[in-house]
């Protein structure tokens, strides 16, 4: 590289004054431009496709599921379907989870407070809007009055138009980072606690094809089941479908474990913490390596998440550290594979949504007949944990959507020490490739840079 003196006697400049502040302009230009080039891109390809991109663009139903599903919703009325769905999505959405350790206690109420709520009492009473505190004499309860949706086989067609697509959608996104991540880990076998409609199975199979020889699906309601095998079995039921195993109870021996545990959107509907926390002990028994827990992204999806890390990595039964109560057979704490860079306490907590994420995705061709839209978004909370003790590629993770101004782009990533950083980021102070890197990433994303590099420009 040229020195300063050298370019500036290249240059034809008799006036004293103008060879000051040209010697002024070029010190400065230098000094970015060494400051640029002491971190340059260290993979192939562009920087928009950098390692740490693991948003994935808007997702699409395998064509199989779409017709499988054209063809049982032909049997159901559209009229019953569209109405079903519709308070089936926004009852999910609202849904508030069950924080006390203790069952909710059920207090009467009169049936003629609400009988005019009802367009079909007698089918759809467990989707109406009731109130999630009943009223005592000196105010509001804090007992949460839950209440267990029965799914028959009209709620079970609206959850598959309602709810599937963008569970699929999540589910992909999110088993995507482990193959992203661990490209040469081949999972064998694949537990899916809550299964619906056999989203993480479909998922699954797209990432994995043939190399996972045993899916295990466990989903309490008869209705649920059945449809998901008419989903696998493109409407033959009868057909013999090898390594697939559809239960409504988990099995508890302890002999048949698997190598990637999933629980979508299932421990939240669990009736008590006790409950969740029992369940979330067995379903870590029952994995290899990874266990998937993806929520709701609201407060309460974020509280379940929350549960889980503290009892993994403390050893500590609830969300609250204050309030939790240790863990009697707590022996080695897990990793989290994703999506935090750390173990440590959430920096996120107490915040009123908690850490979400989002994935777009396509609406398919089943669900045309009761929305108008093509493409949705879909908000979720959820952690990876690995029990395999290996050491893990860890970067900071864009934990809100970028804001871009003219020359900086403004990020919060959630840093390996456990706190959200706030880094602007221009072409002048970090250089060419980390605004690339910043222009191109969203909430979800990594910055393939280490914590030294991190540390070193975005102080």
């Amino acid at each position: 590289m040229l020195s300063k003196q050298s370019i500036c006697n290249a240059l034809i400049l008799r006036h004293p004054l103008v060879h000051v502040c040209c010697t002024k302009y070029l010190t400065n230009f230098l000094e970015k431009s060494e400051k640029r080039e002491k971190w340059q891109q260290w993979w192939d390809g562009r920087s928009a496709n950098h390692p740490g991109k693991f948003n994935l663009p808007s997702v699409t139903l395998p064509q199989r599921f779409n017709n499988s599903a054209q063809l049982y919703l032909q049997e159901k009325d559209k009229a019953i379907v569209e109405v079903v769905q519709e308070k089936l999505t926004n009852l999910l959405h609202s849904r508030r989870t069950c924080l006390s350790l203790k069952k909710p206690a059920r207090i009467p109420t009169s049936k003629s407070k609400f009988s005019k709520r009802f367009d079909d009492k007698e089918r759809f009473d467990v989707l109406e809007n009731f109130p999630d505190f009943e009223p005592h004499k000196n105010g509001w309860s804090t007992e949460y009055n839950w209440k267990q949706i029965v799914y028959d086989e009209y709620i079970a067609a609206a959850y598959l138009v309602g709810r599937t697509p963008a569970v699929y959608a999540v589910i992909l996104r999110v088993l995507s980072e482990i193959k992203k991540q661990c490209p040469d880990y081949i999972p064998q076998s694949l537990l899916d606690f809550g299964s619906g409609s056999g989203t993480s199975v479909w998922a699954a199979n797209n990432l994995w094809q043939n190399d996972i020889k045993q899916y295990v699906c466990v989903d309490s309601s008869t209705e649920m089941n059945r449809m998901a095998l008419f989903m696998f079995s493109g409407g033959d039921v009868n057909q013999h479908l090898p390594g697939l195993f559809l239960r409504e109870h988990l099995p508890i021996s302890f002999q048949n474990n698997y190598d990637v545990v999933i629980a979508s959107y299932a421990l939240s509907e669990m009736p008590t913490e006790k409950d969740r926390i029992n369940m979330m002990k067995l379903l870590w028994s029952k994995t290899n390596r990874f266990l998937v827990i993806v929520e709701t992204g609201n407060f309460y999806g974020y509280y379940v998440i929350q549960e889980a890390r503290n009892l993994f990595l403390n050893g500590l039964e609830g969300a609250d550290p204050k309030k939790a109560k240790p863990w009697t057979n707590f022996k080695t704490a897990a990793k989290v594979f994703a999506p935090c860079p750390h173990e440590k306490p959430c920096p996120k907590l107490g915040s009123p949504h908690g850490c979400t994420f989002s994935q777009t995705y396509n609406l398919p061709t089943y669900v045309g007949k009761y929305k108008k839209e093509n493409v949705a978004k879909e908000k979720f909370s959820y952690v990876v944990f690995d029990k395999s003790g290996e050491d893990l590629v860890r970067w900071p993770r864009v934990v809100q959507t970028p804001s871009r101004q003219v020359k900086c782009q403004h990020c919060h990533l959630c840093t390996l020490d456990g706190t959200i950083k706030h880094t602007g980021v221009s072409t002048s102070k970090h250089g060419m490739d980390l605004k690339k890197i910043a222009k191109t990433s969203k909430q979800g994303d990594c910055w393939p840079i280490s914590k030294h590099d991190f540390a070193k420009f975005c102080s």
